[in-house]
């Protein structure tokens, strides 16, 4: 008997429903008890609505996608029949115990709910809670009605310390605590840690939030408010004098010492065995008889303070960043003591925790791109020292062995029986912590921290139908602009690009009469410039949503174009330039990447991605180059599609060329959440494709349309693991083609008619996106 895929597909569907109504967590309650199912916030402000189901006690399980218990249901296996260790370790690891309703949770919910309205003006809070109680089940309902709020009606400052009066009084422009604003406590937090920073950047180092405080009084009758900002005297620490309180000290610096070497465990044993070394206004300790690691000037440049110098918070932060940056070091310290008691100087210590100055990285992994099995490997070696500059090389060895799908019907090359394609690649690069030549009058504050980059690389990919080696030389500089912001600038590339075609292949390529995927495997240059602006506002380790956005403007061939012009270079057979006898490459290319990430708690995450971009062939090019074009499917892409296997348009070929484009769009929805520890899951949804400029007779359906272009996005979904080893991230990610254009309007692959065959798996490292 033979049972076709769909209806074994439902009865795997009724399969799981029985063995998860088995372990139902219901049957295992005592029949006083109910789980808890969810909490639900009515209220009338909204806005506060986050607010408040934070503060709640008890909070339901939770579940995946908002719908599946999948860790109470695992504790409700593990927990029936007789225990076991696999049972113990199921519930204990992987499981979470059920959350039973506790009505003493509940009203102290509520109470802590009025509390918080009135925390956020609304003293006339009307809280109410209800629970429904259905099929061993509670849903516990806060309903909240805010009534009128009380507004601040004016605001007075006032200080004890008449030399801090003229700060306080005059610097509101940067605070939200003003007249006419409905009264909330966090307003006035932030107003006293404003306060208090902006007096830590004016010299005053020993002022802290404690001696701000507030006094609240109700004007009149309507609730309106009137707040009173008290900042109070410093606190006398020589009770001998018989004073309790004493103007506050505004602070300079005095001595600035750096230990370049610093190693806490061993600090004390050796204090004897230092040397001074004085460098402007900065003192370096080293050891007797070594050089110190890295040359003064260097730190000196990354350092925003200096003896004499005001204390300032900002300096001492701008100077631990930008130490940071380095790369250098496993920690930056920054401390302050008195120069001699009951003085205004301040001397500041400086110890810096080095890392080991030579690093060795081997990594080895698989891959598994729709089928596409391989296996690849990395040598780095990095050295983050190089001249005592801070200058860090890095030198990578790679090499990749994969099977892929043969264009042309000749016998393939295999390499160790299961491979036909085989890459391998050197790559160089060195980072000086510093813009060079005039470059570096362009940074006159010391914030940005540029970076200049040189880079060299060589890579060969061989291909049954072809090798293709590429010579890339690159030069440019990188910095940064407040705490979000960075700016990339490579105003130097040069790519020599040689391909080899095999007479079959290359017989194959002309039978097609494709000029534009001929020219794609033709030997060229590419000298481009490139410009990169990232924006990224993720705070490490604070549970908040964030963005990142990276927009790039690439252009290539305009000097060159320029120069053959004004010198009258001769032409070659196809009517383009030349430089070292190969076409030179001329194009603009700008792409853009935006991404938000949605924290909903500490367990899950949803990342919403939309990225884009264009490739412009003009002058000496009427094509894109095949590196610098775009193309769809793959890891990191369209996750049920294989790489360069999509598009353009509702283009389909029977053969198995590499599909590019000059138009991309592409759209990512994952929601990830946690398993285990070190395993977290995830759902996604992809969509995308790629297009042609212009039409093209030999590719029908294949150029941009803006009133068809949405009915040709692939689209698929799928689930994916990673197992998250702290130091790298190994991905499985399994893909199901929903939508694919190839086959045209009205013929879209669709869930009802997958096969097995259609499900497409990807083996990588790390996150893609």
């Amino acid at each position: 008997m033979v049972m076709n895929s769909s209806k074994a597909g439902h009865l795997l569907i009724v399969f799981f429903i029985l063995v998860l109504s088995a372990c139902s967590p219901y049957k295992q309650l005592d029949k006083d008890q109910y789980l808890l199912d969810r909490n639900v916030v009515i209220t009338d402000k909204p806005e506060l609505k986050d607010g408040i189901k934070a503060i709640i006690k008890q909070k339901a399980n939770r579940r995946i996608l908002g719908v599946f218990r999948f860790h109470l249901t695992v504790y409700s296996i593990g927990n029936r029949g007789k225990p076991n260790k696999f049972k113990n370790w199921l519930k204990n690891t992987v499981g979470e115990e059920p959350v039973l309703l506790d009505t003493l949770f509940t009203n102290k919910s509520s109470s802590q709910i009025k509390q918080f309205m009135a925390k956020n003006g609304y003293f006339k809070a009307e809280v109410n809670d209800t629970t429904i109680y259905r099929h061993k089940k509670a849903k516990v309902k806060y309903i909240i009605k805010a009534n009128e709020p009380s507004y601040i009606s004016k605001v007075v400052r006032e200080s004890a310390d008449s030399g801090l009066d003229s700060l306080v009084r005059l610097d509101t422009a940067g605070s939200k605590l003003k007249a006419g604003i409905i009264y909330r406590e966090s307003i006035l937090q932030g107003d006293r840690e404003r306060l208090s920073q902006l007096l830590r950047n004016n010299g005053y180092y020993q002022f802290s939030p404690q001696y701000v405080s507030y006094r609240v009084y109700t004007s009149d009758t309507t609730q309106n408010l009137i707040v009173f900002q008290d900042v109070s005297m410093a606190d006398n620490a020589d009770t001998s004098q018989g004073v309790k309180f004493i103007p506050h000290k505004k602070f300079y610096l005095n001595r600035i010492i750096f230990n370049p070497d610093y190693d806490p465990l061993r600090v004390e044993s050796i204090t004897q065995k230092f040397d001074s070394v004085y460098y402007k206004d900065y003192i370096f300790l080293k050891y007797q008889s070594k050089k110190l690691p890295v040359r003064p000037e260097v730190i000196a440049n990354h350092t925003f303070f200096r003896k004499g110098n005001v204390f300032r918070q900002r300096n001492s932060d701008y100077t631990y960043k930008s130490l940071n940056l380095l790369g250098l070091y496993r920690f930056v310290n920054i401390n302050y003591e008195l120069s001699y008691p009951d003085s205004n100087l301040l001397d500041c210590f400086v110890n810096l925790g080095t890392s080991s100055k030579q690093e060795y990285v081997t990594e080895i992994e698989g891959t598994n791109n729709g089928g596409n099995l391989g296996v690849a490997g990395n040598y780095t070696y990095r050295n983050r020292n190089v001249f005592r500059g801070a200058e860090i090389f890095e030198f990578k060895l790679r090499g990749a062995l994969e099977s892929q799908k043969n264009f042309t019907t000749e016998e393939e090359r295999r390499i160790l029986y299961l491979f036909n394609t085989y890459e391998l690649g050197v790559e160089s690069s060195i980072h000086l912590p510093k813009a060079i030549g005039a470059i570096q009058r362009l940074f006159k504050r010391k914030a940005a921290n540029p970076n200049t980059v040189f880079s060299a690389n060589y890579n060969i990919q061989n291909r049954p139908e072809f090798n293709r080696s590429i010579l890339e030389f690159s030069a440019g500089v990188e910095w940064r602009k407040g705490m979000y912001v960075k700016h990339i600038v490579t105003p130097f590339q040069v790519n020599f690009v040689n391909v080899k075609l095999s007479p079959s292949f290359e017989s194959e390529l002309l039978s097609l009469n494709d000029p534009v995927l001929y020219s794609s495997y033709q030997n060229h240059l590419i000298t481009n410039g490139r410009y990169s602006f990232i924006y990224n506002n993720q705070v490490l380790n604070v549970l908040k949503n964030f963005v990142f956005f990276r927009a790039n403007a690439e252009f290539a061939g305009n000097t060159l174009q320029l120069f053959s012009e004004i010198n009258k270079s001769p032409k070659s057979d196809q009517g383009s330039y030349q430089v070292l006898k190969k076409n030179y490459a001329q194009y603009f290319r700008p792409d853009v990447d935006f991404r938000l990430y949605q924290t909903l708690n500490e367990h899950s995450t949803i990342v919403y991605r939309i990225a884009g971009g264009i490739g412009v062939a003009y002058g000496n090019s009427k094509i894109m180059p095949f590196e610098k074009s775009f193309y769809a499917g793959g890891s990191n892409d369209l996750r049920a599609f294989r790489a360069r296997n999509v598009g353009p348009g509702n283009f389909r070929s029977d053969n198995n060329f590499e599909r590019t484009g000059d138009i991309k769009l592409n759209a990512n929805l994952e929601y990830r959440f946690d398993i285990l520890k070190i395993l977290k899951g995830a759902f996604f949804m992809d969509a995308g494709n790629i297009w042609l400029r212009k039409k093209d007779a030999s590719r029908l359906n294949a150029e941009f349309d803006i009133n068809r272009f949405y009915k040709q996005l692939a689209v698929g979904s799928g689930v994916g693991f990673r197992f998250d080893f702290t130091f790298f991230i190994f991905r499985f990610d399994l893909g199901v083609p929903i939508v694919d254009p190839q086959y045209g309007q009205g013929q879209n692959v669709v869930v009802g008619n997958l096969k097995l065959k259609s499900l497409i798996s990807n083996f990588g490292i790390g996150y893609p996106f």
